[in-house]
């Protein structure tokens, strides 16, 4: 075994990033291995959890609500924790919008043989 830099070129949907340090590293990791190992659903939405900062404004929840498809049990105007989809093309706008504390990839690892 080897190691190598990080190369986000080898993953079209997180290749944009900005702040690197604030990408999940399992969804780096999925993105990366073709999401092997992961039970990914049909289509480009992934499931995440993320956690808003805590001085997030009303406009970044409006914004960040549109990113995330948020289902209706929460209360997007105050809920600081959220689960919902959001577009693999939209990863990277996670991490460099300051409203979002952090996120994490949401989908299950494969255990079958």
């Amino acid at each position: 075994m080897s190691w190598r830099r990080l190369d986000l070129s080898d993953c079209a949907s997180l290749a944009g990033a900005l702040h690197v340090d604030r990408l999940d590293v399992h969804a780096v990791w999925a993105c990366i291995t073709g999401y092997r190992g992961y039970q990914r659903p049909p289509g480009r939405r992934l499931p995440i959890v993320l956690e808003l900062a805590q001085d997030v404004t009303a406009e970044q929840r409006v914004r960040i609500a549109r990113w995330v498809n948020v289902p209706n049990v929460y209360d997007p105007a105050s809920e600081r924790f959220w689960t919902g989809w959001v577009d693999e093309a939209h990863l990277p706008l996670l991490s460099a919008e300051p409203g979002v504390a952090r996120w994490r990839f949401g989908m299950p690892q494969n255990r079958q043989a």
